[in-house]
């Protein structure tokens, strides 16, 4: 038996309270997301796949499980772009070339639950289908629910469905950082950290790399960009929202918290970016390809015993 890891993530579909406020009740509600998913699913390969950032993604198929409590689906994704040569690992030949324009295609299940929101992703190995690239690619189909949107506002005037804000998917979070971090009495320094290599595209950090890129300096992999108190006895407030904000933007890859406990010990607090995950156990058919059905079985498993939400 093979083992997969299955990450975790947290569906809503905002609310826009139209009052005096006008604030966003953050809720999932499944008809909307659920809808939209087989709304994609319904058109024809032409109109549903997407390209983007040098890869091509499409929501292949969506099914209810027996019992409609959960929807299943599946992703195919690819990268293209780029003329490859093919060799044959036991040969040690080439045995071909893979063309700018061909992309070999991947298969990536998941699992929705319908009450709750959560989304299962299957880890992909090529990095394709991602939290972050799942959003880009729902946010490319969203045009089609235009007219849904219009029909619900116009009978729910005072409860909207604001068009940039249909849907989110945020991350479920492995540690208990905030859990921590209300242990903190004070908080003295707030410092978020963005690799250099594996995250080029952060515009908050890219002004000090350009800067030390032309200055000359190397030998640096992590940009830390920090808040800081240098006042004695107080701190710095209201940095858990800010923080919550940041981690759900996927743009940093590990936050640190540096204050004082209630009983005036000081205490650092860390966290990594990496979502809840879960192992899922599947045998492999013989083209060493996982067995998926087997492999959605499981993770609906996960969603109905263990769901972390």
């Amino acid at each position: 038996m093979a083992v997969k890891n299955v990450y975790a993530y947290k569906v809503n579909t905002p609310t826009l309270i139209n009052n005096a406020s006008s604030s966003y009740r953050e809720e999932y509600v499944n008809n909307r997301f659920e809808r939209f998913l087989r709304e994609i699913n319904n058109k024809t390969l032409s109109e549903k796949a997407k390209k983007f950032d040098g890869k091509l993604v499409w929501l292949e198929e969506v099914s209810d499980t027996e019992d409609s409590n959960f929807l299943t689906g599946t992703f195919k994704a690819g990268r293209y772009g780029e003329e490859q040569d093919i060799y044959d690992v036991e040969q040690l030949i080439h045995s071909g070339t893979k063309k700018k324009n061909d992309s070999v295609i991947s298969e990536i299940v998941f699992v929705l639950c319908k009450r709750s929101g959560l989304f299962l992703l299957e880890s992909d190995s090529h990095r394709i289908v991602t939290r972050t690239n799942i959003d880009k690619y729902l946010g490319k189909m969203q045009g089609i629910m235009e007219d849904f949107i219009a029909d619900h506002n116009s009978l729910n005037p005072s409860s909207l469905i604001v068009d940039s804000m249909y849907y989110t998917i945020h991350t479920i979070l492995t540690d208990d950082f905030f859990e921590k971090l209300n242990d903190l009495a004070r908080i003295k320094e707030a410092k978020v950290f963005v690799d250099v290599e594996s995250n080029e595209q952060n515009a908050a950090e890219s002004h000090y790399r350009n800067m030390a890129n032309e200055m000359g300096v190397d030998g640096y992999d992590q940009v830390a960009i920090s808040l800081v108190n240098s006042k004695r006895g107080t701190g710095i407030r209201h940095i858990k929202k800010l923080f919550e904000n940041l981690i759900q933007l996927e743009k940093y890859d590990r936050f640190q918290i540096e204050g004082y406990t209630h009983h005036s010990r000081h205490r650092t607090v860390h966290i990594g970016t990496q979502a809840k995950f879960f192992e899922v156990r599947y045998s492999k058919n013989p083209n060493g390809l996982p067995n998926r059905p087997q492999l959605i079985s499981n993770m609906v498993k996960i969603a109905r015993e263990d769901n972390p939400l």
